[in-house]
Formats: C-alpha cells, sequence, structure tokens
C-alpha cells in the first residue's frame, strides 16, 4: 500500500509541475503575442490546434486501449504479452501518422473556408498550417508506445518529467524569438523540434529501466479480437471528446471571427490551467486504480470512489469560485479590458468547469474497466448533440449559446447516463448514493460562491490590487466554509491519507 501511494504522489506532482511550466509560460507568450504581432495570431493558433484536433481522431483512442490491455500483463509479469502488444502499437501508430498527414494535405488548400474575414497578410496561412500538421503528426513517428509503457507500470511521473523540461526549454526559447525577431514562423517552427526531442528522451529511458520490454512477437486471435472491441467504443468516445474539445472554435471562427476566437479562448486558456490541474491528479491516480481493479473487489473500490470523489469534488468546488471570483479581474489585467467577456458568459464558463470535472472520480473506474463498448450510445448523442446545439444556440447567442451547449450535453449524456454504466456493469450497487453525494457538493458549491462572489464584489481599487485581495478571499473563505460544512464527513472518511 505504501509503494502505491508513493507512486500517487510522484504521479501527481510531476504532473503539477508539468502542468505549471505548461500553463505559466504560454500565458506569458500569449501575453507577449497579443502585444507585439496581435489578437490575431491567437485566433489563428486556436482555430488550428481545434481543426488537427477534429484529425487526430484518426487515433481513434487507441492508446487507451493498449494501456488498458497492459494492465493484466503487467500485473502478471506477462513479458511476452507485454511486448507484443507494443509491437502491435507501434505497427498502428505508424499507419495513423500516416492517415493523418494525408487528410491534413487534402484539407490544406480550404483552410480558408475556416477563417471568417482577413488574417494577419504576413502569414501564409497554407504553410502555417503545415507546420501544425506535422507537429502533430510527428508523434506517432517517434516511440509514442514507450509513452503507453510507462504510463501502464505506473512510471507517468517519468514522461511528465520530461516533457516538463522541454517544454520549459521550448517556451523559454520562443519568448526569446518573439522579442528579438518578432517572427512567427521562426517561433512556432521549435514546437515540432521540441516534440521529437521529448519523444527521444522517454524512449532512451523506457529502453534503459526497462529493456525486457521491447517491440517482439504476436498477439493471438483472442487477443486482437479483445482489443478491437474495445476500440469500437473509444472510437465514439474519441469522437465525443474532440467535438466538445474542438467545435466552440470552429463554431465561433465561422459566424464571429478570429477576434472573438482569440477573446473566447483567453477565458478557456485560463479554464484548461485549472483543468489541466485535475487531469493531473486523475493521470497519477489512473494506474493505480486500474491495478485496484484488477486485484481488489468491486465494493472496496466503490469505497475508494466515494473517498476520491469528496477529495475531487472539493477541489472542483474551490476552483468553481476562483474562476468566478478572479476572471474579470485577471483578464483586465493581463490581455486588457476590450479582452473581457460579459459577467454572464464568465460565469458560464465556471459552471462549464464545474459540470466536466463532477466525471472525474467516475471517469477513473470507467476507464479502468474498460467500459468504452459499452458507453458506445452515449458518446455518439453526446457528439451529435453538442455539435448540432453549438451551431444553432451560437448562432442565436453567440459565445453564451456555445457554452450553454456544451454544459448539457456534458450533464445527460457524460454525468448521468455514463455513470449509470459503471454502477450497472461493474459496481453492481445502487447509484442513488453517488447522486445524492453530488447533489450535496453542488449544493455547497452553490453556498461557497455565492458567499465568496459577494465579498470579492466589495473590493475596489486598482486591477492588481483587487486581484491579490480577491485571491487572498478566494485562498482561505471557500475552504473554510466547507471545511465548517464538511466537518462531520472529514471525521468519517480516511480523507487524511488521500490528502497526504
Amino acid at each position: 500500500m505504501k509503494g502505491k501511494e508513493i507512486l500517487i504522489k510522484n504521479n501527481i506532482l510531476s504532473g503539477l509541475a508539468r502542468i505549471l511550466v505548461s500553463v505559466l509560460l504560454p500565458f506569458i507568450l500569449r501575453t507577449v503575442i497579443i502585444r507585439v504581432l496581435g489578437a490575431e495570431y491567437l485566433g489563428l493558433n486556436s482555430l488550428f490546434t481545434s481543426i488537427l484536433s477534429v484529425l487526430s481522431l484518426a487515433e481513434l483512442g487507441f492508446s487507451n486501449a493498449i494501456i488498458y490491455s497492459m494492465y493484466k500483463p503487467l500485473a502478471s509479469n506477462n513479458e511476452d504479452a507485454v511486448c507484443s502488444l507494443m509491437l502491435y502499437y507501434k505497427k498502428v501508430y505508424r499507419n495513423i501518422g500516416i492517415t493523418l498527414l494525408g487528410i491534413g494535405f487534402c484539407l490544406t488548400p480550404s483552410i480558408t473556408l475556416f477563417i471568417k474575414g482577413e488574417w494577419p497578410l504576413d502569414i501564409n496561412v497554407y504553410l502555417l498550417f503545415l507546420i501544425y500538421l506535422f507537429n502533430i503528426s510527428i508523434s506517432y513517428f517517434f516511440f509514442a508506445y514507450k509513452s503507453a509503457l510507462l504510463n501502464a507500470l505506473q512510471r507517468i511521473d517519468v514522461v511528465n518529467w520530461t516533457q516538463t523540461l522541454v517544454l520549459l526549454l521550448q517556451y523559454l526559447v520562443q519568448l526569446c524569438v518573439l522579442f528579438i525577431f518578432k517572427n512567427y514562423y521562426i517561433y512556432i517552427i521549435f514546437t515540432p523540434v521540441c516534440t521529437i526531442m521529448c519523444n527521444l528522451l522517454i524512449a532512451r529511458y523506457a529502453n534503459k529501466h526497462y529493456p525486457q520490454y521491447q517491440c517482439r512477437g504476436i498477439i493471438d486471435q483472442n487477443g486482437k479480437k479483445h482489443i478491437k472491441q474495445k476500440i469500437k467504443g473509444l472510437i465514439i468516445y474519441k469522437i465525443s471528446e474532440t467535438a466538445r474539445n474542438s467545435s466552440d472554435t470552429i463554431v465561433l471562427s465561422t459566424f464571429m471571427g478570429l477576434i472573438t476566437v482569440a477573446v473566447f479562448n483567453n477565458y478557456y486558456y485560463i479554464f484548461c490551467a485549472a483543468y489541466s490541474i485535475m487531469v493531473a491528479i486523475n493521470q497519477g491516480i489512473q494506474a493505480s486504480v486500474g491495478h485496484s481493479i484488477a486485484t481488489e473487489s468491486a465494493k472496496k473500490n466503490f469505497e475508494d470512489l466515494r473517498k476520491y470523489n469528496f477529495g475531487i469534488m472539493w477541489l472542483v468546488s474551490w476552483f468553481t469560485c476562483c474562476l468566478i471570483c478572479l476572471y474579470q479581474p485577471f483578464v483586465s489585467l493581463f490581455f486588457g479590458k476590450t479582452m473581457l467577456l460579459s459577467t454572464e458568459c464568465m460565469i458560464l464558463f465556471g459552471e462549464y468547469f464545474y459540470t466536466l470535472n463532477m466525471n472525474n472520480a467516475r471517469n477513473l473506474y470507467f476507464d479502468g474497466c474498460g467500459l468504452w463498448l459499452e458507453g458506445k450510445y452515449s458518446f455518439l448523442f453526446e457528439a451529435a448533440c453538442n455539435l448540432i446545439l453549438n451551431v444553432i444556440l451560437g448562432k442565436l447567442y453567440g459565445i453564451s449559446g456555445v457554452i450553454i451547449s456544451t454544459i448539457i450535453t456534458i450533464f445527460i449524456f457524460n454525468f448521468i447516463w455514463r455513470t449509470i454504466i459503471v454502477f450497472r456493469c461493474y459496481f453492481k450497487e445502487s447509484v442513488r448514493l453517488f447522486i445524492r453525494d453530488h447533489f450535496t457538493y453542488f449544493v455547497v458549491t452553490l453556498i461557497v460562491c455565492n458567499i465568496t462572489y459577494l465579498l470579492c464584489n466589495k473590493v475596489t481599487g486598482g486591477l492588481l490590487y483587487q486581484l491579490i485581495i480577491k485571491l487572498g478571499i478566494c485562498t482561505i473563505l471557500p475552504n473554510i466554509i466547507m471545511i465548517l460544512i464538511y466537518y462531520k464527513k472529514l471525521k468519517n472518511l480516511n480523507i487524511k491519507r488521500i490528502v497526504k
């Protein structure tokens, strides 16, 4: 148990370090790009990233299926099975990379159809798109299967630290380029270079410390059939996830232009910064949960689920409160008041964050059990409804409509439907207790956010002064309120060990 706790701690801490670098420095870069080059460059960045996220559907969630398939053979020290999975993974990923490049090249001539209005005159959008395409494709040819191996071995900390160091180097070099050359081409070319460097370093570590796991052998027919069954559900899962994350930007760019995309993505960037912390926590726990599912009873794992859920939702409530109270002064200070969204849109971003993260603890067991095939219809409906509502509500209400459509689809098809699937297929328990827990967390979050928001609104003065005082309020007040409300729950649950 102690070794498991150490692995979880190392994985989470390394993930948080990676997020600190991948959030803080890009934020500085975004600010510099706006000041030096203009908001249109950020709009292009966001648009191309979203389009290529759609193209990366070629991956079809294959890595998730491979990592899931490695849990059992690694737990039983079956080296031959692990090696055959790695070879299979390597071959498929090479084909995916070729497919992605082919689709991207075919799409390049029509890339301007996704841009309303003009783009920077000194930019060749076709060439720029090809650089982005090369960056997202290159990982499929450079040892992506090594990262999956380390993930399944519960050594995601190695991947995180490697990515952290390479990203730190990349962002510092790009920052210097912006100040010295003020050239977006030179700035962006370092991205694929550092992607290749990161993959090579991860592969070198895996070969040195786990030399027994090499690409060899053949998966038997039953193994291939099992993976293909999981991939059937993962295909739709990938479509759903990509539609949710990318269609917002594409719809806004198509109907409202690059400036609106830049404003939206400033808020979304801060949103992603907070969400990345939650993702790091989940990634740090995921492999251990997968191992626990393979070795422990469903009853024991249900108890763990409630503990994880309590700790995660505490953070979600706190982060939601911080977003709602700090969004406006933060954006005003660093991006300028011209980049502000309405208070309504800002609050909707907070609701979006809360709704999305309601699923985090449950996702540990959904993914750990490999229930993607069982959830295929929930993925399909989420993808279709999200896209349809994005277009309809986005056209009617702009940014507010796009966010509302995403909140609706996440709550119905992700939280409600997939939670029922996990409890029906794995826990064999009634879902009522879990839903009741979430209702309690939601009510507490409303109380915490309203009290903190009302107090923060009384703060006046300069933007920097407001931000500092409101940050202090958000750091202390929400947690004091939750400690008072959850006092008995804290005593009953062994939460101290989980926090430690």
